[in-house]
């Protein structure tokens, strides 16, 4: 039998590509949760705003961070299926034991089980991160707007904080909810450092 040593030697080259694979897979889960979850909290489809995979992965990376610990069950559930069948085959002439015998079932429910583990946590990361992000934009338009920006468009202008952009429409966040306007029609922005002017012809959306 292999010493413990070979073992975890073995059990790091094993589960490298996997793990990455995982990752990356829960990264995306967990990016596209939190867009769907975050544009939903303002009333729009998940689809209204077309992002790249790379900042899906980024968003996701950012929420699966403040939960990081959630996803230790998932590795360590994921290795243990490899260490405890690293090395088991029976010699020859000796009886199978029971992991050698249930080696090819053991490993399945150690997977399953680590991959629901995963999709939990990302799914859960992503509507954590999520709801914090709703409420600091909420937060922020609501008080007194010190991160919001001037945007000058073609339909006026709009004092908001900007919630997503794509190539052609970008969402801002306003006192009165979500503004869905086409990219083309800012003109220019500029950050503001009080509260928004409370004369309603002068600001369309705010």
């Amino acid at each position: 039998m292999a010493s413990v040593t070979d073992r975890l030697s073995t059990l790091a080259s094993s589960i490298a590509a996997p793990t990455i694979i995982i990752g990356a897979a829960t990264v995306y889960f967990a990016g596209t949760v939190y867009r769907d979850k975050l544009l939903g909290n303002f009333g729009l489809s998940g689809a209204a705003l077309q992002e790249s995979l790379q900042t899906t992965m980024a968003s996701g990376y950012l929420a699966i961070l403040g939960v990081l610990v959630l996803f230790v069950p998932g590795v360590v559930t994921g290795a243990a299926s490899r260490f405890f069948t690293i090395g088991r085959a029976p010699s020859a002439g000796s009886e199978p034991g029971f992991i050698q015998r249930h080696i090819f079932t053991l490993r399945a429910i150690f997977l399953i089980v680590s991959l629901l583990m995963f999709a939990g946590a990302g799914w859960y990361a992503g509507m954590r991160a999520a709801e914090r992000r709703y409420y600091r934009l909420i937060t922020d338009v609501s008080g007194g707007c010190e991160r919001c920006f001037l945007y000058n468009t073609s339909r006026g202008r709009v004092v908001a904080v900007p919630l997503g952009q794509d190539a052609n429409v970008a969402i801002l966040v306003t006192r009165r909810g979500a503004v869905v306007l086409p990219a083309n029609s800012i003109r220019a922005i500029r950050p503001i450092n009080r509260k928004p002017a409370a004369s309603g012809g002068t600001f369309l959306f705010s």
